[in-house]
């Protein structure tokens, strides 16, 4: 599984494993996360601000096994609005990153004009 441990507005010790996070299913190689990945009520449930789902592509991100044993995984990030892995930023067409345990992937979405900046 692959769980949310914030999100803002929420209470998380409120909601049930269901609600917040998302299994991997038994023999798939690839764990797919976005807006049409997962339920309307998932993103409904952690994503509360409604202006905010936009954010967050059909097909965010993928994470995928790289070994016969099924241990290691790295993320590539599908997505135009990007992803944090660890606070750095992971952009769309980037090579794919390595995984551990503990890693926090983030959503790097924000509804704030940027002012013409760019991301790095």
């Amino acid at each position: 599984r692959l769980w949310c441990v914030y999100s803002e507005g929420v209470e998380l010790s409120k909601l049930s494993e269901v609600q917040r996070s998302v299994p991997w299913k038994l023999g798939s190689m690839n764990l797919i996360v976005g807006r049409t990945a997962q339920p309307a009520s998932f993103w409904d449930t952690l994503v509360p601000d409604r202006r905010l789902h936009g954010t967050i592509s059909r097909e965010h991100f993928r994470i995928k096994v790289t070994s016969e044993r099924q241990d290691l995984f790295c993320l590539t990030c599908s997505s135009l609005n990007g992803v944090l892995l660890n606070s750095r930023y992971v952009g769309q067409g980037e090579p794919e990153r390595p995984l551990h345990h503990g890693d926090v992937i983030a959503f790097a979405a924000s509804v704030e004009p940027t002012g013409g900046g760019m991301r790095k």
